[in-house]
């Protein structure tokens, strides 16, 4: 129904808004072309959100942000994933999705 796509969507944003403000405040300190790159895919009842960015992020450092995204991605009945990556950081969020 369209009250439990919201229950899912405004989470997602808020998760999505917080990973961009610390990409921007924190990560991108020294980086001369930021870059993030968000893709969602669907797989059977799963959702997978990734969010890449190509900025530093501190390891192990996990101030209140990273804190609520944990508590969203949780009230979705979902999972995340920090990947340190070649260029940068990604988080892969995984949910239930109906259609």
């Amino acid at each position: 129904s369209y009250f439990e796509k919201i229950d899912v969507a405004i989470p997602l944003l808020l998760v999505l808004n917080e990973l961009a403000t610390n990409s921007v405040k924190y990560a991108f300190t020294d980086q001369r072309f930021p870059e993030i790159v968000i893709k969602c895919e669907l797989e059977d009842n799963t959702a997978l959100l990734s969010y890449v960015d190509n900025g530093k992020w501190v390891e192990g450092k996990k101030g209140f942000g990273l804190e609520l995204i944990d508590m969203l991605v949780e009230q979705i009945d979902g999972t995340i994933q920090r990947n340190s990556t070649e260029g940068g950081t990604q988080f892969l969020i995984r949910f239930p999705h109906n259609s």
